[in-house]
């Protein structure tokens, strides 16, 4: 669609080549001969620019221009003022009035084309942009306003800091560029800037300038230090008004294009971090179902173990004891170290893991070996790794001492209470629960309450009295989890065999 020009000069011959030049460089033009024809034809035709002759009989470019920018249908409109009296006391005049743009006559076409095409074919770069003006002069703000709108951002106008700041509220981190006056009542430019900033309500880096008619220097420096970027002196020419915005709002697109960049590049790490930890998930879900396989275990037992131990992590990160000493990485570390508690029963002989009947004390001694060759195993990992913090830490702890006892006569180590890491005190829990309620080749299942009970007489002798509370309170929750996964396990079967030991090995 073609940007439509109102002409707006007494002079019909002046305003017929206007019309005529702009036709022939795709403009729609149409023409009035006083200000008031002007602002009748704006209620007919709905112009995208108006050039105005500032000698006109009855009506002034001046008075019309004050004129339309008092009538808020039309107070965004881009206005062109052509002169041919004094430039320097017209360009200042017209500012003042709300004009964006001034060329005087006699001019040649190419330069009043061009003064067109920059007001109404803005850098479309702009386009994405947002800034707020704040002015108590009308006026002035209007002019700004204009400024910004020839470059092409999007511009709100308020009349005071107080508006600005409400609006700023209600819209927080969608502004590009802050554009302020700093003598304004009730909340001055700088007072706003400090809300600005301690509040966090603009775009990062994005900058504020400051616009006064205090030229002192001490006025200058109050303004820099309130964060504002740049100081605008009144009065000030267009053309400095606008060249000093444009290149603020330059830098901030680069600054945006950077975020962007930076922002692509997470999401890139975030899915290759995805990829990496569902890969780790499988080797470890791969690994320990090794020595599952070999043990006769249902295959489910690992998936059953890292869901009882998200639970329990899950519970102990808002709990009052831990709530202050875990975060998220932590329960990550130990839901996905979970599975490898039992990954060193590869190292066990066939004829004592695979033993149809009852272990002999050496056998059963061999057999309590797999903490250490699991935690052996693991360490070596963890160095080959070179990590100095891992998810192998929990691996390592949970391997090696998930079969000690709060009362120290547990194996390898014979430790006792807090002394025992905590992911292992958490996956002797869940590992005795599991082989409680579960079909092993050594026993038959047992009952969830049963289980449960047993677990909670266990406190403060095998088990650490508060994870035991903590159980006790999820204990329906560890039931739903264990009958899900047997319900996916449905049709298979073992064949007891006895042992020297009860629970898990």
């Amino acid at each position: 669609m073609r940007k439509r020009v109102l002409v707006v000069d007494d002079n019909r011959s002046v305003a017929e080549l206007i019309k005529r030049l702009l036709e022939s460089h795709g403009y729609a033009a149409e023409v009035a001969l006083r200000g008031e024809d002007a602002l009748k034809q704006l209620q007919l035709f709905v112009p995208d620019l108006m050039t105005v002759d500032i000698e006109m009989p009855d009506m002034d470019g001046f008075t019309l221009c004050q004129q339309v920018r008092e009538d808020t249908q039309w107070c965004d409109l881009p206005i062109l003022l052509i002169s041919g009296s004094d430039p320097v006391q017209s360009r200042r005049r017209g500012f003042e009035v709300g004009a964006i743009d001034f060329i005087s006559k006699p001019f040649e076409n190419k330069e009043l084309v061009y003064a067109v095409d920059k007001i109404l074919h803005t850098d479309e770069q702009f386009k994405q942009l947002k800034v707020i003006v704040v002015d108590d002069n009308r006026m002035i703000r209007l002019v700004c306003m204009q400024i910004l709108h020839s470059l092409g951002v999007e511009v709100k106008g308020f009349e005071s800091g107080v508006m600005a700041l409400e609006y700023l509220r209600a819209h927080p981190l969608e502004t590009d560029l802050l554009l302020t006056d700093n003598m304004m009542p009730a909340l001055t430019g700088i007072e706003l800037c400090q809300y600005v900033v301690q509040e966090r309500l603009i775009a990062r880096d994005a900058p504020i300038v400051m616009m006064s008619g205090a030229t002192d220097h001490q006025s200058v420096l109050d303004a820099l230090n309130s964060s504002a970027s740049d100081f605008l002196m009144k009065p000030f020419s267009k053309e400095e008004c606008l060249a000093r915005l444009k290149i603020h709002l330059q830098h901030r697109l680069l600054q945006r294009e950077r975020e962007q960049q930076f922002q692509a590049l997470e999401r890139k790490f975030a899915t290759q971090r995805l990829e990496i930890l569902r890969t780790q998930r499988a080797a470890i879900e791969m690994m320990g179902a090794m020595s599952e396989q070999r043990d006769h275990d249902t295959g489910y037992h690992i998936m059953r173990t890292r869901d009882y131990m998200e639970l329990m992590a899950n519970a102990l990160l808002v709990s009052d004891r831990y709530r202050d000493a875990l975060d998220l990485t932590w329960v990550s570390d130990v839901v996905e170290s979970a599975p490898l508690h039992d990954i060193g029963k590869i190292a066990v002989p066939d004829r004592i893991l695979l033993k149809p009947g009852k272990l002999t004390e050496d056998e059963f001694s061999e057999m309590k070996k797999h903490t250490l060759y699991g935690a052996r195993a693991l360490e070596q990992a963890k160095q080959t790794l070179g990590a100095c913090r891992s998810f192998l830490d929990e691996a390592v702890h949970i391997a090696g001492s998930h079969h000690e006892r709060w009362d120290g006569t547990g194996y390898p180590y014979q430790l006792s209470g807090e002394g025992i890491p905590l992911s292992a005190r958490m996956m002797a829990i869940v590992d005795v629960y599991d082989a409680l309620v579960s079909p092993r080749v050594y026993k038959s299942k047992l009952s969830h309450n049963y289980a449960r009970a047993f677990i909670i007489e266990g406190g403060g002798k095998h088990f650490d009295p508060y994870l035991v509370d903590i159980f006790a309170s999820l204990a329906d929750q560890f039931q739903t989890i264990y009958a899900r996964y047997e319900a996916m396990n449905s049709g298979f079967s073992l064949q007891p065999r006895e042992s020297v030991a009860g629970g898990g090995h």
